[in-house]
Protein backbone atom coordinates (compact mmCIF):
# COMPACT_ATOMS: atom_id res chain seq x y z
CA UNK A 1 0.00 0.00 0.00
CA UNK A 2 1.72 3.17 -1.20
CA UNK A 3 1.23 6.93 -0.90
CA UNK A 4 -1.80 6.11 1.19
CA UNK A 5 -2.87 9.42 2.62
CA UNK A 6 -2.30 11.45 -0.54
CA UNK A 7 -4.56 9.24 -2.64
CA UNK A 8 -7.14 8.95 0.12
CA UNK A 9 -7.94 12.63 -0.29
CA UNK A 10 -10.01 11.54 -3.31
CA UNK A 11 -13.36 10.32 -1.99
CA UNK A 12 -15.88 8.38 -4.03
CA UNK A 13 -19.46 8.17 -2.79
CA UNK A 14 -22.63 6.56 -4.08
CA UNK A 15 -26.07 6.85 -2.52
CA UNK A 16 -29.11 4.64 -2.69
CA UNK A 17 -29.34 1.21 -4.26
CA UNK A 18 -28.19 1.89 -7.80
CA UNK A 19 -26.36 -1.00 -9.52
CA UNK A 20 -23.20 -0.50 -11.57
CA UNK A 21 -22.63 -2.95 -14.39
CA UNK A 22 -19.10 -4.41 -14.55
CA UNK A 23 -19.01 -7.00 -17.31
CA UNK A 24 -21.02 -9.95 -16.04
CA UNK A 25 -21.15 -8.64 -12.47
CA UNK A 26 -22.86 -5.63 -10.92
CA UNK A 27 -21.59 -3.55 -8.02
CA UNK A 28 -24.08 -2.63 -5.31
CA UNK A 29 -23.20 0.00 -2.68
CA UNK A 30 -24.27 -1.22 0.76
CA UNK A 31 -22.69 1.47 2.98
CA UNK A 32 -21.61 4.95 1.87
CA UNK A 33 -20.17 8.02 3.55
CA UNK A 34 -17.71 5.99 5.64
CA UNK A 35 -14.32 7.28 6.75
CA UNK A 36 -11.60 5.10 5.18
CA UNK A 37 -12.86 1.59 6.16
CA UNK A 38 -9.44 0.01 5.74
CA UNK A 39 -10.67 -3.32 7.18
CA UNK A 40 -14.10 -4.73 7.89
CA UNK A 41 -15.56 -7.95 9.22
CA UNK A 42 -18.96 -9.48 9.90
CA UNK A 43 -19.81 -10.42 13.47
CA UNK A 44 -20.04 -14.24 13.67
CA UNK A 45 -23.29 -14.20 15.64
CA UNK A 46 -26.95 -13.60 14.92
CA UNK A 47 -26.85 -9.77 15.15
CA UNK A 48 -26.09 -9.13 11.47
CA UNK A 49 -23.49 -6.49 12.39
CA UNK A 50 -20.64 -5.22 10.25
CA UNK A 51 -17.52 -4.00 12.08
CA UNK A 52 -15.18 -1.64 10.23
CA UNK A 53 -11.96 0.19 11.09
CA UNK A 54 -11.49 3.89 10.41
CA UNK A 55 -7.82 4.03 9.49
CA UNK A 56 -6.99 7.50 10.81
CA UNK A 57 -9.48 8.15 13.63
CA UNK A 58 -8.81 5.05 15.69
CA UNK A 59 -12.52 4.19 15.74
CA UNK A 60 -13.83 0.64 15.42
CA UNK A 61 -17.41 1.18 14.28
CA UNK A 62 -20.48 -1.00 13.89
CA UNK A 63 -23.22 -0.74 11.28
CA UNK A 64 -26.17 -2.90 10.18
CA UNK A 65 -27.18 -3.86 13.71
CA UNK A 66 -29.95 -2.30 15.77
CA UNK A 67 -29.76 1.37 16.75
CA UNK A 68 -28.40 0.38 20.17
CA UNK A 69 -25.71 -1.79 18.59
CA UNK A 70 -24.49 0.70 15.97
CA UNK A 71 -21.87 3.41 16.51
CA UNK A 72 -18.34 3.46 17.88
CA UNK A 73 -17.54 0.06 19.36
CA UNK A 74 -14.02 1.03 20.46
CA UNK A 75 -11.73 4.04 20.21
CA UNK A 76 -7.95 3.83 20.51
CA UNK A 77 -5.48 6.67 20.02
CA UNK A 78 -3.52 6.04 16.84
CA UNK A 79 -0.51 7.47 15.02
CA UNK A 80 -1.70 8.56 11.59
CA UNK A 81 1.43 9.33 9.60
CA UNK A 82 1.89 7.41 6.36
CA UNK A 83 0.52 3.87 6.60
CA UNK A 84 0.05 3.94 10.38
CA UNK A 85 -3.31 3.80 12.07
CA UNK A 86 -5.97 1.23 12.90
CA UNK A 87 -5.00 -1.73 10.71
CA UNK A 88 -6.47 -5.11 11.68
CA UNK A 89 -9.43 -6.88 13.26
CA UNK A 90 -10.39 -10.49 13.99
CA UNK A 91 -13.12 -12.25 15.94
CA UNK A 92 -12.30 -15.13 18.25
CA UNK A 93 -13.46 -18.52 16.88
CA UNK A 94 -15.59 -18.80 20.04
CA UNK A 95 -16.87 -15.22 19.87
CA UNK A 96 -20.50 -16.21 20.46
CA UNK A 97 -19.48 -17.39 23.93
CA UNK A 98 -16.42 -15.37 24.99
CA UNK A 99 -17.09 -12.12 22.99
CA UNK A 100 -13.36 -11.59 22.27
CA UNK A 101 -12.32 -9.20 19.49
CA UNK A 102 -8.71 -8.51 18.44
CA UNK A 103 -7.38 -5.27 16.93
CA UNK A 104 -4.04 -4.22 15.44
CA UNK A 105 -3.03 -0.55 15.45
CA UNK A 106 -0.14 1.91 15.69
CA UNK A 107 -0.07 3.59 19.10
CA UNK A 108 1.18 7.24 19.13
CA UNK A 109 4.09 7.21 21.58
CA UNK A 110 7.14 9.47 21.08
CA UNK A 111 8.35 6.58 18.97
CA UNK A 112 5.14 4.86 17.78
CA UNK A 113 4.50 1.19 18.47
CA UNK A 114 2.45 -1.40 16.62
CA UNK A 115 0.16 -3.31 18.93
CA UNK A 116 -2.30 -6.20 19.00
CA UNK A 117 -4.87 -6.07 21.78
CA UNK A 118 -7.82 -8.21 22.78
CA UNK A 119 -11.08 -6.73 24.06
CA UNK A 120 -14.21 -8.32 25.48
CA UNK A 121 -17.56 -7.11 24.21
CA UNK A 122 -20.04 -6.13 26.92
CA UNK A 123 -23.46 -4.71 25.99
CA UNK A 124 -22.39 -4.34 22.34
CA UNK A 125 -19.33 -2.22 23.14
CA UNK A 126 -15.69 -3.00 23.88
CA UNK A 127 -15.01 -3.15 27.61
CA UNK A 128 -11.77 -1.15 27.77
CA UNK A 129 -10.99 -2.53 31.22
CA UNK A 130 -10.72 -5.98 29.61
CA UNK A 131 -7.78 -4.92 27.37
CA UNK A 132 -5.15 -7.65 27.00
CA UNK A 133 -1.88 -6.73 25.25
CA UNK A 134 -0.79 -9.57 22.96
CA UNK A 135 1.92 -7.94 20.85
CA UNK A 136 3.86 -4.68 20.91
CA UNK A 137 6.85 -3.51 18.85
CA UNK A 138 8.43 -0.09 18.37
CA UNK A 139 8.65 1.11 14.76
CA UNK A 140 12.26 2.24 15.34
CA UNK A 141 14.66 0.13 13.25
CA UNK A 142 18.39 0.00 12.48
CA UNK A 143 17.45 1.79 9.24
CA UNK A 144 15.69 4.67 11.04
CA UNK A 145 12.04 5.41 11.78
CA UNK A 146 9.68 5.13 8.82
CA UNK A 147 5.91 5.42 8.63
CA UNK A 148 5.19 2.57 6.21
CA UNK A 149 5.23 -1.25 6.02
CA UNK A 150 3.29 -1.92 9.22
CA UNK A 151 1.08 -4.71 7.76
CA UNK A 152 -1.62 -5.55 10.34
CA UNK A 153 -3.67 -8.52 9.14
CA UNK A 154 -5.06 -10.81 11.86
CA UNK A 155 -6.28 -14.32 11.09
CA UNK A 156 -7.23 -17.32 13.23
CA UNK A 157 -5.99 -20.65 11.95
CA UNK A 158 -7.87 -23.91 12.22
CA UNK A 159 -5.49 -24.59 15.12
CA UNK A 160 -7.26 -21.68 16.94
CA UNK A 161 -3.98 -19.76 17.18
CA UNK A 162 -3.74 -16.10 16.16
CA UNK A 163 -1.60 -15.30 13.08
CA UNK A 164 -0.28 -11.73 12.70
CA UNK A 165 1.32 -10.19 9.60
CA UNK A 166 4.01 -7.70 10.59
CA UNK A 167 5.78 -5.49 8.06
CA UNK A 168 9.51 -4.76 8.21
CA UNK A 169 8.95 -1.01 8.81
CA UNK A 170 10.88 -0.21 5.62
CA UNK A 171 14.03 -1.92 6.93
CA UNK A 172 14.64 -4.88 4.62
CA UNK A 173 17.43 -6.38 6.73
CA UNK A 174 14.90 -7.23 9.45
CA UNK A 175 12.91 -9.61 7.25
CA UNK A 176 15.62 -12.29 7.46
CA UNK A 177 16.53 -11.56 11.11
CA UNK A 178 15.09 -14.39 13.20
CA UNK A 179 15.59 -12.39 16.40
CA UNK A 180 13.16 -9.66 15.27
CA UNK A 181 9.38 -10.00 14.68
CA UNK A 182 9.23 -7.62 11.70
CA UNK A 183 8.94 -8.86 8.14
CA UNK A 184 7.26 -11.98 9.52
CA UNK A 185 4.06 -13.90 10.02
CA UNK A 186 3.78 -14.53 13.77
CA UNK A 187 1.74 -17.22 15.52
CA UNK A 188 0.71 -16.69 19.14
CA UNK A 189 -1.57 -18.04 21.84
CA UNK A 190 -4.53 -15.61 21.80
CA UNK A 191 -5.27 -15.79 25.53
CA UNK A 192 -1.75 -15.30 26.92
CA UNK A 193 -0.42 -11.75 27.41
CA UNK A 194 2.68 -10.48 25.61
CA UNK A 195 5.54 -11.25 25.35
CA UNK A 196 5.58 -14.90 26.35
CA UNK A 197 2.71 -16.16 24.21
CA UNK A 198 4.58 -17.97 21.42
CA UNK A 199 3.15 -21.28 20.28
CA UNK A 200 5.63 -23.91 21.46
CA UNK A 201 5.52 -25.74 18.12
CA UNK A 202 6.58 -22.64 16.16
CA UNK A 203 9.56 -23.49 13.91
CA UNK A 204 12.07 -21.22 15.69
CA UNK A 205 10.89 -21.65 19.26
CA UNK A 206 13.83 -21.94 21.63
CA UNK A 207 13.28 -20.51 25.12
CA UNK A 208 9.86 -18.86 25.08
CA UNK A 209 11.37 -15.37 25.43
CA UNK A 210 11.23 -13.43 22.13
CA UNK A 211 13.94 -11.01 23.32
CA UNK A 212 16.66 -13.67 23.64
CA UNK A 213 17.83 -15.97 20.87
CA UNK A 214 15.19 -16.47 18.21
CA UNK A 215 11.89 -14.64 18.34
CA UNK A 216 9.80 -17.63 19.34
CA UNK A 217 6.64 -16.21 17.76
CA UNK A 218 7.86 -16.47 14.15
CA UNK A 219 5.85 -18.78 11.87
CA UNK A 220 7.27 -17.64 8.48
CA UNK A 221 9.74 -14.92 7.46
CA UNK A 222 11.40 -12.99 4.62
CA UNK A 223 8.38 -10.76 3.92
CA UNK A 224 8.19 -7.05 3.12
CA UNK A 225 4.64 -5.90 3.82
CA UNK A 226 1.93 -8.58 3.70
CA UNK A 227 -1.05 -6.30 4.17
CA UNK A 228 -3.67 -8.96 3.41
CA UNK A 229 -3.93 -12.46 4.89
CA UNK A 230 -6.67 -15.09 4.91
CA UNK A 231 -7.36 -18.68 5.93
CA UNK A 232 -8.74 -21.32 3.59
CA UNK A 233 -10.62 -23.33 6.20
CA UNK A 234 -11.12 -26.20 3.73
CA UNK A 235 -7.45 -27.20 3.89
CA UNK A 236 -6.09 -25.01 6.75
CA UNK A 237 -3.85 -23.06 4.35
CA UNK A 238 -3.00 -19.39 4.94
CA UNK A 239 -2.55 -17.06 1.96
CA UNK A 240 -1.11 -13.54 2.04
CA UNK A 241 -0.61 -10.65 -0.35
CA UNK A 242 2.83 -9.04 -0.54
CA UNK A 243 3.86 -5.53 -1.63
CA UNK A 244 7.09 -5.50 -3.64
CA UNK A 245 9.38 -2.48 -4.22
CA UNK A 246 8.76 -1.36 -7.84
CA UNK A 247 8.12 -4.87 -9.14
CA UNK A 248 6.75 -8.26 -8.18
CA UNK A 249 3.79 -7.71 -5.96
CA UNK A 250 2.82 -11.23 -4.90
CA UNK A 251 0.33 -13.71 -3.55
CA UNK A 252 2.00 -16.28 -1.28
CA UNK A 253 0.96 -19.50 0.35
CA UNK A 254 2.28 -19.18 3.91
CA UNK A 255 3.83 -22.41 5.13
CA UNK A 256 5.47 -23.09 8.47
CA UNK A 257 9.13 -22.09 8.64
CA UNK A 258 9.38 -20.91 5.02
CA UNK A 259 11.62 -18.01 3.93
CA UNK A 260 10.03 -15.73 1.30
CA UNK A 261 13.34 -14.09 0.46
CA UNK A 262 12.93 -10.37 1.12
CA UNK A 263 16.33 -8.88 2.09
CA UNK A 264 18.45 -5.74 1.43
CA UNK A 265 19.82 -6.81 -1.96
CA UNK A 266 16.25 -7.09 -3.26
CA UNK A 267 15.59 -3.37 -2.73
CA UNK A 268 17.60 -2.10 -5.74
CA UNK A 269 19.97 -3.31 -8.43
CA UNK A 270 19.68 -5.02 -11.82
CA UNK A 271 18.42 -8.35 -10.48
CA UNK A 272 16.27 -7.11 -7.60
CA UNK A 273 12.99 -8.07 -9.27
CA UNK A 274 13.84 -11.78 -9.12
CA UNK A 275 15.92 -11.61 -5.96
CA UNK A 276 13.30 -12.64 -3.41
CA UNK A 277 12.25 -15.61 -5.54
CA UNK A 278 15.67 -17.11 -6.24
CA UNK A 279 16.49 -20.49 -4.74
CA UNK A 280 16.48 -21.39 -1.87
CA UNK A 281 13.72 -18.89 -1.15
CA UNK A 282 10.05 -19.75 -1.40
CA UNK A 283 8.67 -18.60 -4.77
CA UNK A 284 5.27 -16.86 -4.82
CA UNK A 285 2.13 -18.40 -6.22
CA UNK A 286 1.76 -15.32 -8.41
CA UNK A 287 3.59 -12.07 -9.06
CA UNK A 288 3.00 -8.98 -11.17
CA UNK A 289 5.09 -6.09 -12.48
CA UNK A 290 4.55 -3.14 -12.40
CA UNK A 291 3.22 -3.11 -8.88
CA UNK A 292 -0.48 -2.95 -8.08
CA UNK A 293 -0.17 -2.93 -4.24
CA UNK A 294 -2.47 -5.90 -3.43
CA UNK A 295 -4.37 -5.42 -0.20
CA UNK A 296 -7.26 -7.63 0.99
CA UNK A 297 -7.52 -11.33 0.16
CA UNK A 298 -10.06 -14.11 0.73
CA UNK A 299 -10.71 -17.68 -0.45
CA UNK A 300 -14.32 -17.93 -1.57
CA UNK A 301 -16.43 -20.98 -0.75
CA UNK A 302 -20.10 -20.61 -1.52
CA UNK A 303 -22.92 -21.14 -3.99
CA UNK A 304 -23.73 -17.58 -5.08
CA UNK A 305 -20.76 -17.40 -7.45
CA UNK A 306 -20.21 -20.97 -8.65
CA UNK A 307 -17.55 -19.77 -11.09
CA UNK A 308 -15.52 -18.40 -8.14
CA UNK A 309 -15.88 -21.32 -5.73
CA UNK A 310 -12.49 -22.29 -4.33
CA UNK A 311 -10.70 -19.37 -5.97
CA UNK A 312 -8.39 -16.90 -4.22
CA UNK A 313 -9.86 -13.40 -4.54
CA UNK A 314 -7.89 -10.24 -3.85
CA UNK A 315 -8.12 -6.50 -4.39
CA UNK A 316 -5.50 -3.84 -5.03
CA UNK A 317 -4.77 -0.29 -3.98
CA UNK A 318 -3.19 1.18 -7.11
CA UNK A 319 -5.75 0.17 -9.76
CA UNK A 320 -8.85 -0.68 -7.71
CA UNK A 321 -9.38 -4.11 -9.29
CA UNK A 322 -10.93 -7.35 -8.07
CA UNK A 323 -8.92 -10.38 -9.17
CA UNK A 324 -9.56 -14.12 -8.95
CA UNK A 325 -6.79 -16.72 -8.87
CA UNK A 326 -7.13 -20.42 -9.65
CA UNK A 327 -4.56 -22.79 -8.18
CA UNK A 328 -2.83 -25.14 -10.57
CA UNK A 329 -3.23 -28.88 -9.81
CA UNK A 330 0.20 -28.88 -8.14
CA UNK A 331 -0.89 -25.87 -6.01
CA UNK A 332 2.40 -24.14 -6.77
CA UNK A 333 1.06 -21.22 -8.85
CA UNK A 334 -2.04 -19.19 -9.60
CA UNK A 335 -3.74 -18.31 -12.85
CA UNK A 336 -5.15 -14.83 -12.20
CA UNK A 337 -7.76 -12.78 -14.05
CA UNK A 338 -9.44 -9.45 -13.33
CA UNK A 339 -13.12 -10.06 -12.61
CA UNK A 340 -14.22 -6.48 -11.94
CA UNK A 341 -12.96 -2.90 -11.95
CA UNK A 342 -15.64 -1.02 -10.02
CA UNK A 343 -14.20 2.46 -10.66
CA UNK A 344 -14.25 3.35 -6.95
CA UNK A 345 -10.56 4.17 -6.60
CA UNK A 346 -8.28 2.30 -4.21
CA UNK A 347 -9.66 -0.91 -2.68
CA UNK A 348 -8.65 -2.04 0.81
CA UNK A 349 -10.34 -5.24 1.90
CA UNK A 350 -12.42 -8.10 0.50
CA UNK A 351 -14.57 -10.38 2.66
CA UNK A 352 -17.04 -13.22 2.17
CA UNK A 353 -20.08 -12.19 4.20
CA UNK A 354 -22.03 -14.43 6.52
CA UNK A 355 -24.75 -14.28 3.86
CA UNK A 356 -22.44 -15.82 1.24
CA UNK A 357 -21.94 -12.66 -0.85
CA UNK A 358 -18.59 -11.01 -1.62
CA UNK A 359 -18.02 -7.53 -0.20
CA UNK A 360 -15.15 -5.07 -0.58
CA UNK A 361 -14.22 -1.67 0.88
CA UNK A 362 -12.93 1.54 -0.65
CA UNK A 363 -12.18 5.07 0.63
CA UNK A 364 -15.75 6.00 1.57
CA UNK A 365 -17.80 2.83 1.65
CA UNK A 366 -18.44 -0.87 1.35
CA UNK A 367 -19.95 -2.46 -1.75
CA UNK A 368 -21.17 -5.90 -2.77
CA UNK A 369 -20.22 -7.88 -5.86
CA UNK A 370 -23.47 -9.25 -7.20
CA UNK A 371 -23.54 -12.68 -8.90
CA UNK A 372 -23.44 -13.25 -12.65
CA UNK A 373 -27.21 -13.09 -12.93
CA UNK A 374 -30.02 -11.81 -10.76
CA UNK A 375 -32.12 -14.97 -10.87
CA UNK A 376 -30.57 -18.04 -12.49
CA UNK A 377 -27.37 -19.20 -10.79
CA UNK A 378 -25.82 -20.77 -13.88
CA UNK A 379 -26.69 -21.95 -17.36
CA UNK A 380 -26.58 -25.68 -16.63
CA UNK A 381 -29.88 -27.47 -16.22
CA UNK A 382 -30.07 -29.58 -13.06
CA UNK A 383 -31.04 -33.25 -13.28
CA UNK A 384 -33.62 -33.22 -10.50
CA UNK A 385 -35.90 -30.98 -8.43
CA UNK A 386 -34.22 -29.77 -5.28
CA UNK A 387 -34.90 -27.25 -2.50
CA UNK A 388 -31.79 -26.18 -0.56
CA UNK A 389 -31.61 -25.09 3.06
CA UNK A 390 -31.69 -21.32 3.35
CA UNK A 391 -28.40 -19.52 4.01
CA UNK A 392 -27.61 -18.26 6.59
CA UNK A 393 -29.78 -20.10 9.08
CA UNK A 394 -30.47 -18.91 11.77
CA UNK A 395 -30.57 -15.44 10.20
CA UNK A 396 -31.21 -11.82 11.06
CA UNK A 397 -33.57 -9.85 8.76
CA UNK A 398 -32.74 -11.54 5.45
CA UNK A 399 -31.74 -14.94 4.11
CA UNK A 400 -31.34 -16.60 0.72
CA UNK A 401 -33.24 -19.62 -0.60
CA UNK A 402 -31.87 -21.61 -3.53
CA UNK A 403 -33.75 -24.22 -5.58
CA UNK A 404 -33.31 -26.29 -8.74
CA UNK A 405 -35.83 -27.32 -11.39
CA UNK A 406 -34.81 -29.72 -14.21
CA UNK A 407 -37.61 -28.71 -16.59
CA UNK A 408 -39.95 -25.83 -17.23
CA UNK A 409 -42.48 -25.80 -14.40
CA UNK A 410 -45.00 -23.65 -12.62
CA UNK A 411 -43.19 -22.81 -9.37
CA UNK A 412 -44.71 -21.54 -6.15
CA UNK A 413 -42.59 -20.85 -3.05
CA UNK A 414 -44.35 -19.62 0.07
CA UNK A 415 -43.38 -18.89 3.69
CA UNK A 416 -45.56 -19.91 6.66
CA UNK A 417 -45.43 -19.31 10.39
CA UNK A 418 -45.32 -22.05 13.01
CA UNK A 419 -49.08 -22.63 12.95
CA UNK A 420 -49.32 -22.79 9.16
CA UNK A 421 -50.50 -19.24 8.45
CA UNK A 422 -49.29 -17.91 5.09
CA UNK A 423 -46.76 -15.09 5.59
CA UNK A 424 -45.75 -14.33 2.02
CA UNK A 425 -45.44 -15.84 -1.45
CA UNK A 426 -41.93 -15.47 -2.88
CA UNK A 427 -42.43 -17.10 -6.29
CA UNK A 428 -45.64 -17.77 -8.21
CA UNK A 429 -44.92 -18.19 -11.94
CA UNK A 430 -43.71 -20.39 -14.78
CA UNK A 431 -39.92 -20.76 -14.84
CA UNK A 432 -37.53 -22.48 -17.26
CA UNK A 433 -35.14 -25.18 -16.07
CA UNK A 434 -32.27 -23.85 -13.99
CA UNK A 435 -30.82 -23.11 -10.57
CA UNK A 436 -32.43 -20.13 -8.83
CA UNK A 437 -31.84 -18.08 -5.73
CA UNK A 438 -34.18 -15.63 -4.06
CA UNK A 439 -33.85 -13.40 -1.02
CA UNK A 440 -36.42 -13.51 1.78
CA UNK A 441 -36.66 -10.20 3.68
CA UNK A 442 -38.03 -10.73 7.19
CA UNK A 443 -37.45 -7.27 8.69
CA UNK A 444 -41.13 -6.89 9.53
CA UNK A 445 -41.38 -10.26 11.27
CA UNK A 446 -40.67 -11.19 14.85
CA UNK A 447 -38.11 -13.78 15.92
CA UNK A 448 -39.24 -17.36 15.62
CA UNK A 449 -39.40 -20.53 13.55
CA UNK A 450 -40.90 -20.33 10.05
CA UNK A 451 -41.30 -22.78 7.16
CA UNK A 452 -40.89 -22.39 3.41
CA UNK A 453 -42.46 -24.72 0.86
CA UNK A 454 -41.87 -25.28 -2.84
CA UNK A 455 -44.39 -26.69 -5.29
CA UNK A 456 -43.05 -27.29 -8.81
CA UNK A 457 -45.08 -29.63 -11.00
CA UNK A 458 -45.67 -32.72 -8.87
CA UNK A 459 -42.64 -31.94 -6.64
CA UNK A 460 -43.14 -30.52 -3.14
CA UNK A 461 -40.75 -29.99 -0.25
CA UNK A 462 -40.67 -27.99 2.98
CA UNK A 463 -37.79 -26.71 5.10
CA UNK A 464 -37.53 -24.83 8.37
CA UNK A 465 -35.87 -21.43 8.85
CA UNK A 466 -35.18 -19.55 12.07
CA UNK A 467 -35.30 -15.77 12.43
CA UNK A 468 -33.29 -14.29 15.32
CA UNK A 469 -33.33 -10.55 16.06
Amino acid sequence: MRRLLAILLIVFEFRGEKFFAQGSYTIQPVEVGLNIPVRFAFAPDSTGRTFYLELQTGNVKVIKGTVAQNGTWLHVDVATQGERGLLGIAFDPDFSNNRYVYVYYTAPFTTPRNRVERYTEVNFRADTSSRLLLYEQSVATPCGVYTNHNSGALVFGTDRKLYISVGENFCSQLAEDLSDPRGKILRIEPNVPSPNNAVTTNPFYDDGDPTTGYDDRIFAFGLRNSFGMTLNSFDSTIYATENGPDCNDEVNRILVGDDYGWRPECQTGPTHCSCAQDSPYKPPLWQITPTIAPTGIVVYHGTFYPELDGKILFVDYNFGSLRAGTLTPAKDSLNVTIISQPGLGSLFDIVEGTDGYIYFSYASGISRLNPLSTGVANGNSPSTFFLRQNYPNPFNNSTVIEYEIPQESYVRIAVYDGIGKLITTLVDQHQPAGVYRIQFDAKSLSSGVYFYTIKAGSFTDTKQLQLIK
